[in-house]
């Protein structure tokens, strides 16, 4: 049974933080990979079969979870990872095994106090003032 599950989540930036600083980090695949701390192997392939045309000419990775499923019984998860860098931001799409599609999407949102003020969407509560990642 297909079911689909959307979600956003707003983080305030801590005060100083630059916006190119955050998009040198969403940017920075491995850095991005390596923030789950299940992650015990990870290396650039090329795109699979399964991609889509449009995420073909992505950037791919394949990455192995160690998994513990109780103590004294660990395991390992494989996955396959498209990154797709946006001028705001970064999309992923996990491939996930028993064919779980995990999408997501980073976007750098907020105004710096020298810049102007822009219309923000309403209805997510993001800060006033500063930056802020939409997740």
């Amino acid at each position: 049974m297909s079911k689909r599950t959307v979600f956003t989540t707003i983080t305030a930036l801590p005060v100083g933080i630059t916006r190119e600083t955050v998009l040198e980090t969403l940017h920075n695949h491995f850095e991005m990979i390596d923030l789950n701390p299940l992650v015990i192997e990870r290396h650039p392939i090329k795109a699979p079969r399964k991609a889509s045309p449009e995420e073909f000419h992505s950037i791919w990775y394949h990455v192995v979870d160690k998994i513990n499923y109780f103590p004294g019984y660990t395991g390992r998860t494989e996955f396959d990872v498209c990154f797709h860098d946006l001028n705001n931001g970064l999309q992923t799409h996990v491939y996930a095994p028993l064919g779980l599609d995990i999408k997501d999407k980073w976007t750098l949102g907020g105004t710096l106090p020298h810049e102007p003020k822009e219309p923000v969407e309403i209805g997510l509560g993001v800060p006033k003032d500063g930056l802020w990642l939409r997740e």
